[in-house]
């Protein structure tokens, strides 16, 4: 009789943790993925750039611009590097503040802070 409860009670206490767990995917998620809100999400559903797409990849496309390896890509070196982002190249239309469209990476929206190495300025 003792070895029957003492498996339901593992079994309730797996239960438990188990649910905890499947709650908290979500905060994990977004602390991981570091999207914290609707504004750092690709505007109307769309899909988000992924860095390891085939061709982000092979241009270093970066979310976030500061974290490109200037040793790899050094055109995104220097004060004028610094002022290379994706709301400020030719390719780039805007969505809203954060995303927008990329003429050569059309995979989904890329993030306007981003980079890649086709980068070209606005004329």
């Amino acid at each position: 009789m003792k070895n029957i409860r003492s498996h339901e009670r593992g079994r309730r206490e797996f239960l438990q943790q188990s649910l905890l767990l499947v709650s908290t995917l979500p905060v994990v998620g977004s602390l991981v993925t570091g999207c914290n809100d609707s504004s750092d999400m690709p505007p109307n559903g769309e899909q988000a750039v992924k860095e390891y797409d085939p061709a982000a990849a092979s241009l270093g496309y970066k979310p976030d611009a500061t974290m490109v390896d200037v040793e790899k890509f050094p055109k995104r070196e220097g004060p004028e590097g610094e002022k290379q982002f994706c709301k400020s190249c030719q390719f780039y239309t805007a969505r809203n503040n954060n995303w927008g469209t990329c003429q050569v990476v059309r995979s989904g929206d890329v993030k306007a802070g981003g980079w890649c190495s086709s980068w070209s300025p606005k004329s």
